[in-house]
């Protein structure tokens, strides 16, 4: 493998494209973990399935070697934006608590 292909590879795993709108992903909260927190309407869906409504500005994520932020539509029909660390394929990829009232699925 020459130089450019080495780029070309080592750029494709470090900025693998956006999740398409649609897609099925599974949310974990990873932030403050409170009723007293600013994104605790978040905290209390977390462990829900959700659906990729679109990213929000991947180019300047990945420019500036941020996390990015997709715009997602849980069951409940509420829409909010959170990190792509957040979404996980399966719930058994889970590893913080499920929040009060919520039992894991």
């Amino acid at each position: 493998m020459n130089k450019a292909e080495q780029i070309v590879s080592w750029l494709l795993e470090s900025f693998p494209p956006p999740l398409r709108k649609g897609e099925r992903k599974w949310f974990e909260y990873h932030c403050e973990e409170g009723d007293q927190s600013a994104d605790a309407h978040l905290w209390h869906r977390s462990h829900a399935p959700v659906r990729i409504i679109r990213c929000l500005d991947a180019a300047i994520a990945d420019a500036e070697g941020v996390a990015r932020v997709y715009r997602v539509k849980f069951e409940d029909g509420f829409v909010g934006d959170v990190f792509d660390d957040e979404l996980m394929d399966s719930p058994s990829q889970f590893f913080r608590p499920d929040p009060p009232n919520k039992s894991r699925r």
